[in-house]
């Protein structure tokens, strides 16, 4: 009923996220990095930005559990098996990346079934 809570579809989704965050490539997450910005970024905009200053928040209180300003694997893994913001940010990105015409309904087009084929064959 929960995929994401099955062994394989965690190591996916923490695959997937190390992918597409970890720019250094060094299996630890920034908080540039867990953001998506650039380093130095986050700290200009957490002056100006209320949601940006939440999610430094939440980084340093709720994902950083050992202290030590990166999130290790095990920390990520825990992340993107556990959290529900974590959901709720993939299926935003999902939308944003196959709604074409913005009005928050996917149509299924070419695009998208080879997104879905490209994830059936890493779940594999």
């Amino acid at each position: 009923m929960f995929p994401e809570l099955s062994p394989d579809m965690r190591q996916s989704l923490y695959d997937e996220e190390m992918e597409d965050r970890d720019t250094n490539e060094d299996g630890y997450l920034t908080l540039s990095e867990y953001m998506g910005m650039e380093e130095g970024d986050v700290e200009e905009k957490a002056a100006s930005e209320q949601a940006v200053r939440q999610n430094v928040e939440y980084f340093y209180t709720q994902l950083d559990t050992n202290g030590d300003g990166v999130l290790s694997p095990p920390e990520i893994l825990s992340w993107v098996s556990d959290d529900k913001r974590h959901l709720r940010n993939k299926a935003e990105k999902f939308v944003k990346q196959f709604d074409k015409n913005k009005d928050t309904v996917v149509q299924i087009d070419t695009e998208l079934l080879k997104y879905v084929d490209k994830l059936a064959e890493h779940e594999l």
